[in-house]
C-alpha cells in the first residue's frame, strides 16, 4: 500500500490550512517570549527617558545637595550633612545602574530572539513533512487522473472502432492532456517543466 495518502479536498485549501497551522503553532509557542520582549522594550524605553532626565538634573541637584549639606555643617549637624552627601552620591550613581539594567535587557532580548528562532526552526521541521505529504498526494492524484483519462480514451476508441488509422487517436494526443507549450497555456507548461522537468 502506498505511503502517500490521496485527499479529496482541494490542494489550495489543504496548503492554506497547513500554512495557518504553522503560523498558529509558532505564535502559540512564542507568545510568552513575545510578551516578555514587549515588556522589556517598554522598560528599556522608560529607563532611557529616566536616565536622560537624571543626567540633565544631576548637576543642579548636586549643587543643591552640597548647599544643604554645608548649611547643616554650619548649623553643627555633621551627621545629617554626611547623610545628605551620601544620598547625593547614591543619586549620582543612579544613571549607571539604569544603564546596567538596559544592558541586561539587551542581553535578554538577544536571548529571546535566539529562542524564537529555535522555536521557528522546530515548528517548521515538525510541519514540513505534512505539507510535503499533501503536495505529493496531489501530484499522485494528478498522475492518476491523467492515466485514467488516457486509458478511458484508448478504451473508448477500441469500443467504438475509432482507434485505427484515421481514428480519434492522434500521435501527440497523450502528451496533449497536459498544458501545451504554446498559446495561453504556455506559462502553465513552463511552470510544470520547472517543477517536474528535472528535479530530483
Amino acid at each position: 500500500m502506498s505511503t502517500v495518502e490521496k485527499k479529496n479536498e482541494s490542494i489550495t485549501v489543504t496548503v492554506n490550512e497547513l500554512l495557518q497551522q504553522l503560523r498558529d503553532s509558532y505564535t502559540t509557542a512564542t507568545a510568552k517570549l513575545a510578551s516578555e520582549r514587549a515588556e522589556l522594550e517598554a522598560e528599556s524605553q522608560g529607563i532611557l527617558e529616566t536616565a536622560n532626565d537624571l543626567k540633565q538634573k544631576l548637576p543642579a541637584a548636586a549643587r543643591e545637595a552640597e548647599r544643604q549639606a554645608d548649611k547643616l555643617l554650619l548649623a553643627g549637624k555633621p551627621e545629617e550633612a554626611a547623610a545628605k552627601y551620601e544620598k547625593q552620591k547614591q543619586a549620582e550613581s543612579a544613571p549607571g545602574k539604569l544603564e546596567d539594567r538596559r544592558r541586561a535587557i539587551v542581553v535578554r532580548c538577544d536571548q529571546i530572539e535566539a529562542a524564537r528562532e529555535a522555536i521557528a526552526r522546530r515548528c517548521f521541521a515538525e510541519w514540513y513533512p505534512k505539507l510535503r505529504a499533501a503536495l505529493v498526494a496531489e501530484q499522485l492524484a494528478m498522475c492518476d487522473a491523467l492515466d485514467a483519462a488516457w486509458a478511458s480514451i484508448v478504451r473508448f476508441s477500441g469500443e467504438t472502432g475509432t482507434g485505427g488509422v484515421g481514428g480519434i487517436l492522434k500521435a501527440s494526443m497523450e502528451n496533449d492532456l497536459t498544458a501545451r507549450d504554446h498559446g495561453e497555456e504556455k506559462p502553465i507548461f513552463q511552470r510544470l517543466v520547472e517543477w517536474f522537468g528535472g528535479r530530483r
